[in-house]
């Protein structure tokens, strides 16, 4: 089988043994009670699965497959501060995004918390999601597309990566942060610059939610109790409720303006990467052949209509 088509397959039985995984745990936790954090381990651990299964049956070496190569200090250095100027875009299209939908993560986060201590949550939210995500998206599916096309495999490993969440919560901002990830991936040839950003992303917010447990719980309760309004039982909907305002346009307006201007740094900044590393930006529009004897490999078949028609079914149905 062809290398991009095997990548496909292997998307698409990962969003499937994902999904049957969780299945098998509503149906266990409505005869017992299954705590939040065997639920959030379960769902990293099953990433893996099917990607070292891929891995064996091919024979394939992980730094071949997945790009776990050295790379020097100053990636890591510019890793940070790439982050770190996109995490005001990660907030402002969160917050969008909250205004059409719930956040999807906030009611698994204070079961975390009322269950675990911070190492755990750190383990759950952090060390798991950032090694078995980055290994499938920007490890193994990422280097197969390359070969077509970088550009190519950047956008789409970052689109299926945004649908593997499988809420309209998450997709926005996970679409952006894929993009930017795999370009950090391109630009020092190594995927543990990607792992260690999803870590410092996911461990960070681990950390705050950790700090902030009694505003948190406190929230909680006032919703369970009914003495908050029910108008602004979350953030969305008290931000909705401002939105006839003139004063919440503009709010609105600096927000999405801060966006911008931090998205153009984060591009700018992974711009400095790739002249750090040798590599000019140009080299994303042309395709990586590993072998001279390799033909040119189509980028969509059969497996990938496949997962984008069970992600978008988790999407709107389940």
């Amino acid at each position: 089988m062809k290398k991009i088509s095997a990548a496909h397959m292997l998307l698409f039985i990962t969003l499937a043994v994902f999904m049957i995984s969780g299945l098998l745990l509503s149906v266990i936790s409505s005869a017992v009670h299954v705590p939040v954090w065997v639920s959030m381990a379960v769902g990293s651990i099953v990433i893996f699965i099917p990607g070292i299964l891929y891995c064996l049956v091919k024979k394939l070496p992980l730094t071949q497959a997945a790009g776990f190569k050295k790379t020097r200090p100053v990636n890591f250095l510019m890793a940070f501060i790439v982050l770190v100027c996109s995490y005001p875009v990660i907030v402002v299209l969160n917050m969008l995004s909250m205004f059409f939908v719930e956040n999807a993560v906030q009611n698994s986060v204070v079961s975390l918390l009322m269950t675990t201590n911070l190492p755990a949550m750190l383990l759950l939210m952090a060390v798991l999601p950032a090694l078995g995500e980055e290994f499938v998206f920007r490890g193994l599916l990422y280097h197969a597309y390359r070969r077509t096309s970088p550009l190519a495999g950047i956008i789409l490993s970052a689109l299926f990566f945004a649908l593997m969440h499988g809420n309209f919560n998450q997709i926005p901002y996970a679409f952006f942060l894929g993009i930017v990830m795999a370009l950090m991936v391109e630009a020092t040839g190594s995927i543990w610059i990607s792992i260690f950003m999803h870590f410092m992303l996911n461990g960070f917010n681990a950390f705050i939610s950790w700090l902030m447990k009694p505003i948190l719980f406190r929230q909680l309760i006032e919703t369970i109790t009914g003495s908050q309004n029910a108008a602004s039982e979350n953030f969305s909907d008290a931000f909705v409720a401002m939105a006839g305002s003139q004063n919440a346009a503009g709010v609105l307006f600096i927000y999405i303006l801060m966006a911008v201007f931090f998205a153009a740094a984060v591009f700018s900044l992974i711009y400095a990467v790739f002249m750090i590393n040798g590599k000019p930006m140009r080299c994303l529009l042309h395709p990586v052949q590993f072998q001279s004897t390799e033909q040119k490999q189509p980028l969509f078949d059969w497996w990938m209509a496949a997962f984008v028609v069970l992600a978008i079914m988790r999407v709107f149905v389940l």
